[in-house]
């Protein structure tokens, strides 16, 4: 009995040990590297949350270079991007990858848990537009211009234009050469922290990248407009 007990005891320390060392080194995928997650202060109750949201950040990236083009050397490394929006201000600022001569890992500063926690709050309080985000990032990957349907078209538009009845082939034609520039595109699912309230709902940075040319990422807004998310373009 004795013996069965210690037996029991050093399979619960070892699970024990095995949780720790999974809880306090989180790995995230960013393309083909994966790296670990620190946080500047103590790790934060919402952690697992964290690890699940920032690899929406980099789920474009192909690698560690395609954010940190400077990452292998020495140093601290802030995101880099292309585009000026494609990056959430608190990510710029917030999140850094440090390398060293033995250790590489994504650091969380204090200042950007403190964002996650605004973020989760607004999404959580925002649990409709939240949940049918997935369904619209997924429409907008499956257009195309070899059949366009004019009322799905239409639909994702925050300024539709207005259809013509009967449809003209001019019309047609406009909305197929319309559907074929969004259709060039891949869009990914924006990070919590792209997640920002607007006059009572919500709208979102989504970042894209062009499906013949992978080194031409780009961003586009789009916004919850009473029962559903939209495309939105500068007027």
């Amino acid at each position: 009995m004795k013996i069965m007990r210690q037996v029991i005891g050093s399979a619960l320390l070892l699970l024990l040990l095995l949780a720790m060392t999974s809880f306090c080194d989180p790995l995230i995928n960013i393309g083909t590297n994966v790296v670990k997650v620190v946080y500047e202060n103590a790790m934060p109750t919402n952690s697992i949350s964290i690890c699940q949201d920032l690899p929406r950040l980099f789920s474009f990236a192909r690698s560690l270079d395609d954010v940190f083009p400077d990452g292998t050397s020495p140093g601290v490394h802030r995101l880099r991007g292309k585009d000026p929006f494609m990056y959430p201000d608190s990510a710029k600022t917030g999140l850094a990858l440090v390398t060293s001569a033995t250790n590489q890992y994504i650091q969380i500063s204090s200042e950007l848990q403190n964002a996650f926690d605004a973020a989760f709050l607004l999404t959580s309080s925002n649990s409709v537009p939240i949940s049918q985000l997935d369904c619209f990032i997924a429409a907008l990957n499956s257009l195309t211009h070899t059949n366009v349907v004019i009322d799905a078209l239409v639909g994702i538009l925050e300024n539709p234009p207005e259809v013509p009845n009967p449809t003209t082939a001019q019309f047609i034609a406009d909305a197929t050469f319309f559907c074929q520039m969004l259709e060039a595109y891949k869009y990914y699912h924006p990070s919590v922290l792209s997640i920002k309230p607007d006059n009572g709902t919500i709208h979102a940075i989504v970042v894209t990248k062009e499906r013949a040319n992978e080194s031409n990422v780009d961003v586009v807004e789009i916004k919850y407009v009473i029962d559903g998310w939209k495309l939105v373009f500068p007027k």
